[in-house]
């Protein structure tokens, strides 16, 4: 699954912008910093935004897909974007349409993200029906050479196109199931092999490997090596086969995608392939944006064994600080890249980094997990706290802004008990409606406390009372009419055009005067919650939201 979370915190990713958390407080009931004025309030969709990411378990099914449809703002992939509906049990009534034609069909107002695995490999393919790295008839190429390694070692001896036995100089860098990239660097030929073996721990030995991994149909295949070429280990994150491209400038310039310009590195290959993609491929042709993810400033938030990369492509090891600002200024290339190619397309990244680093090339970043509390340990304060990462963005990055704030339930009594979570969800839901971004509430957490790597992700399409005022029609609130403020400590409100929110950020019961009369959500889901009636005051729990409409 698609996911950005380790185990730790990096200090780094703690934007220090003006803007103020304003989520959880804790259990004493005190206040926390309100939010300063002048959110950047926009127009591009009305409130409450609300988003839903990668792939459902539902989404072959014609139901699954009008699901999806429902929500302001989707991330889709290449595979299923473009495939054909089928039948008209996979599509109604509209079978000679493509999954994204369909989407759009059913909400054309629909953000649709093309999700892209920013600097890592996901698979090659080229297919005839044009699902993947082809634009008509011509297919498109990850130069081998284009690859981040780690430093290695060198060929001891020639090798032929045929032997699965490498000679080289020192071992030790080496661990089976690694991909090696064999050459790679100036005239030497490139290969991509899988190590199977070697023949001991450290020291002059041989390499067993399986030869042409990577070939893209025969484009790279199995050939022979001169002493003295380069033999590296390609980089990876989590596991072997999740390896890394070079978005440095020690990236090697390559020709080989013609077509789309000459002396391209890994960056501008990419930016120039999905600007073509979207502009001359009908399938492609009707999204709204880009998707980076995995997309960090720092690398040891993704990389194995980050101080052994080799960012300048010359098998040595890159020194501290420079692997750091190799990877920073890299990533931050990439996002210019895609904006030079895309100018007039939305690119989000998850999680972004900073929008000190990259806000001037992406509409925004994500949070993934956002648990019942308010906390992220992967961009939050030193309390978890991810409210001035999330506000760094919406006013730090280009317009229109567009932020995807994932919450979910860390709990562990299975995903109908998180879906039935209303309080957390209500809780997270506006605190989200605090500032602009999306909102997406799914089972990303379920025993998942930690934001790990997990066997669900985010394949549910929950929906709730609050997201379309119980079927009257998304966007209900309407725009934002002002920043948050604290009508009692620790209590947000913001006012919509069409009604209010409260979040009660604290660990106590906050009672809350309104001013004027509004009228609760008529809803079924938490009927002792939003009963329809009309109040002067509330009181929320802890940890609680609630959306209130105005009377006119």
């Amino acid at each position: 699954m698609r996911s950005l979370f380790l185990y730790f915190l990096i200090a780094s990713l703690l934007i220090d912008t003006a803007c103020k958390k304003h989520s959880a407080a804790g259990n004493s009931g005190t206040a926390v910093d309100p939010p300063p004025v002048s959110k950047n309030i926009d127009t591009t969709q009305k409130f409450p935004r609300i988003a839903t990411i990668y792939s459902k378990k539902t989404e072959n099914l014609d139901s699954g897909k009008k699901a999806i449809a429902r929500y302001h703002l989707y991330v889709s992939d290449m595979t299923w974007w473009g495939l054909g509906c089928g039948g008209d049990a996979n599509c109604q009534g509209h079978s000679g349409m493509t999954t994204g034609q369909y989407l759009k069909f059913l909400n054309p107002a629909q953000i649709d993200l093309m999700y892209v695995h920013s600097v890592f490999y996901e698979g090659w393919s080229a297919p005839a029906d044009g699902r993947g790295f082809i634009i008509g008839s011509t297919p498109y190429y990850f130069d081998l050479r284009w690859l981040l390694t780690y430093s290695g070692s060198v060929l001891s001896s020639p090798v032929d196109s045929t032997t699965d036995a490498l000679p080289v100089s020192e071992l030790s860098p080496f661990t089976v199931g690694d991909y090696v990239l064999l050459g790679g660097a100036g005239s030497q030929h490139s290969e991509l092999v899988l190590l199977t073996s070697k023949s001991s721990a450290k020291g002059a030995g041989t390499l067993t490997v399986t030869r042409a991994r990577m070939s893209q149909n025969g484009k790279f295949p199995a050939v022979s090596h001169n002493a003295g070429d380069y033999v590296r280990s390609v980089a990876y994150a989590w596991n072997q086969g999740f390896m890394a491209f070079n978005m440095t400038t020690g990236c090697p310039a390559s020709n080989i995608n013609p077509t789309l310009g000459n002396n391209q590195t890994y960056n501008q290959f990419m930016g120039a392939f999905w600007a073509a993609k979207i502009a001359h491929d009908p399938l492609y042709s009707n999204l709204d944006g880009i998707f980076l993810d995995n997309y960090v400033d720092v690398p040891s938030q993704l990389i194995t064994n980050p101080s052994k990369v080799d960012y300048t492509n010359q098998n040595t090891a890159t020194p501290s600080p420079d692997n750091n600002n190799a990877w920073s200024t890299g990533m931050a290339d990439l996002a210019h890249q895609m904006r030079l190619s895309l100018p007039d397309k939305i690119i989000v990244a998850n999680t972004g980094g900073s929008a000190a680093n990259s806000g001037a090339w992406l509409n925004g970043g994500m949070i993934e997990g956002v648990d019942q509390n308010g906390k992220n340990s992967f961009v939050g304060d030193a309390n978890g706290d991810p409210g001035s990462f999330y506000d760094s963005w919406i006013s730090g990055g280009s317009s229109p802004q567009t932020f995807i704030y994932n919450a979910s339930d860390a709990i562990t009594s299975g995903a109908d008990a998180a879906r039935t979570d209303y309080r957390t969800m209500r809780f997270l839901l506006t605190l989200t409606m605090l500032n602009n971004g999306y909102f997406d509430y799914d089972e990303f957490l379920v025993s998942n406390a930690s934001a790990g790597l997990n066997s669900g992700g985010h394949q549910t399409t929950w929906w709730y009372d609050e997201y379309d005022d119980v079927g009257k029609g998304t966007g209900y609130l309407g725009y934002a009419v002002s920043d948050p403020a604290q009508p009692v400590a620790g209590v947000f409100r913001r006012d919509f055009k069409n009604g209010i929110i409260l979040c009660n950020t604290t660990g106590a019961p906050q009672t809350i005067s309104l001013g004027t009369t509004y009228k609760k959500i008529n809803g079924s889901q938490d009927h002792a919650i939003n009963d329809g009636s009309e109040v002067t005051k509330i009181t929320l729990q802890p940890r609680d939201g609630i959306i209130l409409l105005s009377i006119f």
